[in-house]
């Protein structure tokens, strides 16, 4: 699901980058990451933990195309937001046991 879900969101973002301003794009990248980092850091499930910073990757990712219009304010920004993603990742994986990372109880 989650492969599909990151699919979707690159599909959706290089479709709508053909009809749109480049403000637009970069401000959608910029605030999708930022909705998804407040969301990680209120997620409860170690699965929400994972998605959320993984979907806050695939947006640095899709930044990273070339001939996007993407800007290098938008490339920053995301770049901090996924290092404050991943600090807070590392920070709340520990609090999960061992058990519950592979499927346990």
């Amino acid at each position: 699901m989650l492969k599909s879900s990151c699919i979707h969101l690159r599909h959706s973002v290089s479709h709508l980058a053909s009809g749109m301003s480049e403000t637009d794009i970069n401000q959608i990248l910029v605030n999708g990451a930022s909705i998804s980092l407040q969301n990680l850091k209120r997620a409860r499930s170690y699965e929400s933990l994972l998605f959320y910073y993984a979907e806050i990757s695939v947006y640095l990712e899709v930044s990273l195309s070339e001939g996007a219009g993407i800007s290098d304010w938008s490339r920053a920004t995301l770049s901090s937001l996924f290092a404050e993603a991943a600090e807070e990742f590392m920070q709340r994986k520990r609090s999960y046991s061992p058990a519950s990372l592979v499927g346990g109880t």
